[in-house]
């Protein structure tokens, strides 16, 4: 069975609108869904920390600037700026899809 990518495109399009965010990454903006998100606190000298844990799914031609593990992106979603940490990279068996394993940028 031939893989349908012109399917799984649209597929992530959709996705991408119905759970919406915009990502920076140095002068370099594109759109994300994010899919996944976790909140809890870590322990850190003083005390607890927050800190958050997302996921990230862009097409793979959508990021013009190389992110790598470790980057800083900024996120925007439903009018909140957080900055997170990726944490690790995949891409799809496609190719047409990063997904970015991201943390609060603290751990």
């Amino acid at each position: 069975m031939a893989l349908d990518t012109a399917r799984l495109a649209s597929e992530l399009d959709s996705i991408i609108a119905d759970l919406p965010a915009t990502v920076t990454f140095g002068s370099s903006t594109f759109s994300a869904a994010i899919t996944m998100g976790t909140v809890g606190s870590d322990i850190a000298e003083g005390g607890f920390l927050p800190s958050r844990d997302i996921g990230l799914h862009c097409k793979a031609d959508a990021t013009t600037a190389a992110v790598k593990v470790g980057s800083k992106l900024s996120v925007v979603s439903q009018g909140a700026t957080k900055t997170y940490r990726v944490a690790s990279i995949e891409r799809s068996p496609c190719g047409q899809e990063y997904i970015f394993s991201c943390q609060s940028p603290s751990r």
